[in-house]
């Protein structure tokens, strides 16, 4: 255990912000919990905690997929005007280089650039193919497509960044519930249930330590109801 304190830059902040004051908010939350298991029950917590800012690390948030697309074909259109105009302009380019080598004040001289002509306009080409290339792809949309080779295939972790992450997040918290009461938990459209309530007691305490933390990677978001969902639902399969 002290060797995981030390080599943990998280988990002592989780300990940290989950005292006997935010535990028992916590096991309230779900109906009480023996107070003998509030010992493993804020150690559980804490390496949650400390595996979700991991999680945010690896899942920063990315520049707007449809901008980006906008951006490429930008660059696609640049590279093609660049190629047309080295094709058009290669002869008397060469022509211009060769009498300026040749008829220069010191004479006929070597020149570095002798050989690019030949490759000066295969480097714009490749640019363009590999825009082109990507281009090709339909965009991930909204769509309700159910296969990722179909255009408008949704992805929640490419289009919205952090969902995937607040899943994990709450699926950490689901099973904990689930190991401390043994009951699969749920998520209700009115009065919050047990579940949600333990997570919205958790959620505070780990905003508090997240921002000792300085807030890495960025804001805190607590997960939202539909993603505790989601969660609960993958509860006890395989």
């Amino acid at each position: 255990m002290r060797a995981r304190l030390r080599a943990d830059p998280y988990l002592p902040k989780g300990l940290d912000f989950l005292r006997s004051t935010e535990l028992r908010a916590i096991a309230e939350a779900i109906g009480g919990v023996e107070q003998r298991s509030l010992v493993d029950l804020r150690y559980h917590l804490a390496s949650a905690f400390a595996q979700h800012v991991r999680d945010v690390a690896g899942d920063r948030l990315k520049p707007n997929r449809s901008e980006r697309r906008k951006a490429l074909r930008s660059l696609q259109a640049k590279a093609a005007a660049l190629r047309v105009a080295a094709e058009e302009n290669m002869p008397w380019l060469r022509s211009e280089h060769y009498e300026a080598k040749f008829f220069g004040a010191t004479g006929p001289d070597w020149s570095p650039f002798e050989y690019d002509y030949v490759a000066l306009v295969q480097p714009v080409e490749r640019l363009e193919a590999i825009a082109a290339s990507i281009l090709s792809v339909p965009p991930i949309g909204n769509g309700t497509a159910t296969s990722p080779f179909l255009a408008g295939f949704p992805s929640d972790r490419l289009e919205n960044p952090g969902t995937g992450v607040q899943f994990a997040f709450a699926r950490r918290l689901a099973q904990i519930y689930f190991d401390l009461t043994g009951k699969t938990p749920g998520v209700t459209k009115e009065q919050p249930g047990p579940y949600q309530r333990m997570v919205a007691a958790a959620s505070d305490a780990f905003r508090n330590a997240y921002k000792a933390a300085e807030s890495p990677f960025g804001e805190w978001r607590a997960p939202s109801r539909e993603v505790m969902q989601k969660a609960c639902k993958s509860i006890g399969r395989k």
